[in-house]
């Protein structure tokens, strides 16, 4: 579809961690981790348009299993994801203000957003975030 359009597509991943690269390795955690990607898995699957995953019980019920399976990593793992979603953020804001005037789409995990949106909206002065429903 991008050969097709107008649309640029520019990786923005610093590397090739997912969030579930910094599930623990074994342990009672591990196996906490692997029910909540489980849920994530079955609510994704019911979730199935982008009306149903970008509304709020989507959300309500996303959220709380992302900030349970954060806890278990280390505190390592943590600031390695922080940096990670910084990073990406940075990136964001090189093309936007490369391509100034553009309208950007971005595309990522869902467990990102928690954190990239926070990130970027410090940057009102140079974006407006267009929440999907007012697309």
């Amino acid at each position: 579809m991008v050969a097709a359009t107008d649309v640029v597509l520019v990786p923005i991943a610093p590397n090739n961690n997912r969030f579930a690269d910094f599930a623990p390795e074994s342990g009672w955690r591990r196996r906490v981790v692997r029910s909540i990607d489980r849920m994530l898995r079955w609510g994704q699957r019911r979730a199935n348009t982008p009306e149903a995953i970008n509304g709020s019980l989507f959300s309500a019920f996303c959220h709380p299993l992302c900030q349970l399976t954060e806890r278990s990593w280390t505190a390592q793992q943590r600031q390695a994801w922080h940096e990670h979603n910084k990073l990406m953020a940075e990136t964001i804001i090189e093309k936007i203000r490369r391509d100034n005037g553009r309208r950007v789409l971005v595309a990522v995990q869902c467990q990102r957003i928690h954190e990239l949106e926070p990130l970027l909206k410090a940057h009102a002065d140079e974006l407006e975030i267009v929440d999907y429903w007012n697309l």
